[in-house]
């Protein structure tokens, strides 16, 4: 047999096949897609919680208070020394360690009915309550004021304040003695000054005394002196002096003195 007729028959078998059903079409496979589930959405449940009632409790009863018992102004005078007691003085102004700038000041008190008040060894009056009041004139710087109450039967009783009075003119500090750049004949020299009432003055670094002088013929009325002494060493002396207040204003002065014995 040719080859023509080989083919032939090939091509024939296979027809025959393809008519009988023999040779069946493969399902193409399904091609998976992903799917994609949605996400819930979560549910919030609030829940409301109620407010609780509140049983308002009874207020208590109260009780009046019994008046006081009142002294008679007759009553019998102390006997005992009641200085720790403010039933017999209390000074109500000025407060302790006051400081002003006012040179007029009102002593306002109480003190045991029928007492002898005295302010500074000055009389006041005293109304029938005890209440007195006195007006002090006061110096720049420190003022002290005694007030005593003499009570019957010979009880005494004092209250002591103390008052600053500062100085309305700006600090200033002048030196008298000795000289800048001088020299010393001996080795104790004195050292003063003038500066305002309500100073504090330093001589090397010691506080020195300042005293108020009324000067009347000055528009400032008043003058702060101070004196002291210092003993120096052979050659140059260096000599600090500090003028201060109490609202903080300061003045230093430097002095070279020399001694040679």
């Amino acid at each position: 047999m040719s080859c023509i007729s080989k083919i032939f028959v090939i091509l024939m078998t296979l027809f025959f096949i393809l008519a009988l059903g023999c040779i069946q079409e493969l399902e193409r496979p399904n091609v998976m897609t992903d799917t994609i589930t949605p996400t819930a959405t979560p549910v919030v449940i609030v829940k409301y919680l109620e407010r609780p009632t509140i049983i308002p409790s009874e207020l208590p009863t109260v009780s009046p208070t019994a008046a006081p018992t009142i002294v008679p102004a007759s009553a019998p005078a102390p006997t005992a020394n009641p200085a720790d007691s403010i039933e017999w003085l209390e000074i109500i102004e000025p407060k302790d360690d006051l400081i002003v700038r006012e040179n007029v000041l009102v002593v306002h008190g109480t003190a045991y009915p029928g007492s002898e008040i005295t302010v500074n060894d000055s009389n006041v009056v005293t109304d029938e309550k005890g209440q007195f009041w006195k007006g002090i004139m006061l110096k720049t710087g420190e003022n002290t004021i005694n007030v005593v109450a003499k009570i019957r039967n010979n009880v005494n009783v004092k209250v002591t304040r103390h008052v600053t009075l500062r100085s309305r003119q700006p600090i200033f500090l002048s030196v008298r003695e000795p000289l800048s750049r001088s020299l010393a004949l001996t080795q104790t020299i004195p050292v003063s000054g003038l500066t305002t009432p309500d100073a504090k003055i330093t001589v090397q670094s010691k506080e020195v005394e300042v005293k108020v002088r009324e000067v009347p013929d000055l528009p400032v009325q008043e003058l702060g002196v101070f004196n002291t002494e210092i003993t120096l060493t052979i050659g140059t002396n260096n000599i600090q002096i500090v003028a201060s207040n109490a609202v903080g204003q300061r003045i230093q002065t430097d002095l070279i003195v020399a001694y040679l014995p």
